[in-house]
C-alpha cells in the first residue's frame, strides 16, 4: 500500500517480492535467536536487532538486575547477532512513529518481549548447567539459496 518513493526500504522489499525472494520463506524472521554469553564477570546480551539507546539501556538493566545476583558486574548489549529483524524501540518511541518506531516490525511491545525472554535466559544462566531448561534447539528456518541470491542481488554461480 505504501508508495515506493515514501521509503527506500519499502521500494526494495517490493522489488524483492516481485522477483520471487519470498515465495518459500518469510522476508521477516519468524524465529529470533537470543543468547547471553558470559565471560567471567562480563555478560554480553546478544540481540538480532537494532536497538535505540533507551531501549538498549532498558534491556541491559533488566538483565543486569538478575545477572548481578550471580557475580556479573558488567553487561553489554551486542546487536546484529545471529539474525536481523529491524529496530527495537521503547513503547514511547514506537508511539511517536519516527524513523525507528516506524521500522519496529513487531510492534510497540517488542522491547517488552525481549526483556521478558532475556530475563528468563538470565535466570537460567544463574543455574547449574545440568539444571538449565531453556530452549537450545529452535533455530530460524534456513532461507533457500535461490531466494538468498535474489535478496543479495548476487550473480548466479558459473
Amino acid at each position: 500500500m505504501l508508495p515506493d518513493f515514501a521509503d527506500p526500504l519499502v521500494k526494495e522489499l517490493k522489488r524483492q517480492a516481485k522477483l520471487g525472494a519470498t515465495k518459500k520463506s518469510a522476508l521477516v524472521p519468524t524465529v529470533l535467536p537470543l543468547q547471553i554469553v558470559r565471560i567471567g564477570t562480563l555478560a554480553l546480551i546478544c540481540c538480532p536487532g537494532e536497538f535505540t539507546t533507551t531501549a538498549g539501556a532498558r534491556l541491559v538493566q533488566t538483565a543486569q538486575e538478575i545477572l548481578a545476583e550471580h557475580g556479573v558486574q558488567d553487561v553489554l548489549i551486542c546487536t546484529y547477532c545471529n539474525e536481523y529483524m529491524g529496530y527495537v524501540t521503547t513503547c514511547e518511541e514506537y508511539q511517536e512513529q519516527a524513523y525507528e518506531g516506524g521500522h519496529t516490525m513487531y510492534g510497540q511491545w517488542t522491547l517488552a518481549a525481549f526483556q521478558t525472554r532475556f530475563a528468563e535466559l538470565a535466570r537460567e544462566l544463574g543455574k547449574e548447567e545440568t539444571e538449565r531448561r531453556h530452549d537450545r534447539s529452535t533455530r530460524p528456518p534456513p532461507v533457500p539459496i535461490d531466494e538468498l541470491k535474489i535478496r543479495s542481488d548476487l550473480p548466479p554461480p558459473a
